[in-house]
């Protein structure tokens, strides 16, 4: 299965997502070839039909154009992203290297995305977004780094809704914690992954862990690591059901060589 994109696309932090269509669509950051900096200023999402091949859509989202200089969204690279059809709109929740967070909508799973809006109570504070919707409907995000926090999220998805927010659901003391979670539910139960920040020979070396939890926000028991190094720094992962079979996607730096790039 590796790799799985064409070699001149280099997306990590993948977020996988089956669709109702039947597809795989993969939503990530997006390196650029000859910049030495994390990540650009846009998105551009993947999908397959058969886990085998995959087909690049056009860009599905931007910060700053850099043609016209125009900073619709601050002039700042994007992180990590996640998506998830909430009634009848896709929603792509994104975040910027200063911290902000916000969501933008689209018909489409592949974009484009527009008429994007921050997200209270989250934007400004920290990175890596991630969206679980339960079986009652109910939205919820998580966000962070070195320490987890999340929240349900108000039915306009503006805002995580202030007394339900948890503080230090996982932290990089206790639990390992680095970055990149997501969130699936299995047979009544809840799965975490996330990345740490493991250091192996005096190089960081991310491993992708779990937990699990009877409920979203917590709390949750560490279950280890399910998937070591490849050879290289390997990170912020996700894990999807695609036709009665498991899968985990993630990136490594074996082409660059540099961290997480």
């Amino acid at each position: 299965m590796n790799p799985i994109l064409p070699s001149q696309y280099y997306i990590p932090d993948v977020e996988a997502r089956k669709d109702e269509d039947g597809n795989i669509y993969l939503y990530g950051s997006k390196d650029c070839c000859g910049n030495d900096e994390y990540c650009s200023y846009e998105y551009q999402v993947f999908s397959s039909s058969d886990m085998k091949n995959f087909q690049a859509h056009p860009v599905s989202f931007i910060s700053y154009d850099e043609a016209s200089h125009m900073a619709a969204h601050g002039k700042m690279p994007l992180y990590a992203p996640d998506c998830l059809k909430i009634k009848d709109r896709y929603c792509l929740f994104y975040c910027l290297s200063d911290g902000s967070e916000g969501v933008a909508f689209s018909d489409s799973p592949t974009g484009p995305f527009t008429d994007a809006v921050p997200i209270a109570g989250a934007d400004g504070t920290q990175i890596d977004p991630a969206v679980f919707k339960d079986d009652d409907g109910q939205v919820y995000y998580f966000w962070g780094q070195g320490s987890l926090r999340g929240g349900k999220l108000s039915e306009d998805l503006s805002e995580v809704i202030p007394e339900t927010m948890v503080k230090g659901i996982l932290t990089e003391d206790r639990d390992g914690f680095h970055e990149g979670i997501s969130i699936r539910k299995r047979n009544g139960i809840y799965y975490l992954s996330y990345a740490d920040n493991h250091a192996e020979n005096g190089k960081g070396a991310n491993r992708l862990n779990y937990a699990t939890s009877n409920s979203p926000l917590g709390p949750w028991t560490y279950q280890g690591i399910y998937l070591e190094p490849t050879g290289c720094d390997t990170s912020h992962g996700s894990i999807v059901e695609y036709k009665g079979e498991w899968y985990a996607f993630y990136h490594n730096s074996s082409i660059s060589g540099k961290g997480n790039l």
